[in-house]
């Protein structure tokens, strides 16, 4: 029992905005860890070539 595709409704519109947010919102907390992550790294390097 397959369903005719329906048309997109407004509601539906606003579902894949907030869906689309969110996973903005991941990304940039991913990207803010990843960068953390990446500077705590440098930081160490250059630690042990200062040492």
């Amino acid at each position: 029992m397959t369903k005719p595709p329906r048309q997109f409704s407004p509601q539906r519109k606003a579902h894949v905005g907030q869906v689309n947010r969110r996973s903005f919102l991941t990304t940039a907390a991913a990207a803010v860890t990843g960068l953390a992550g990446v500077s705590g790294m440098s930081n160490l390097l250059s630690a042990q070539r200062r040492g």
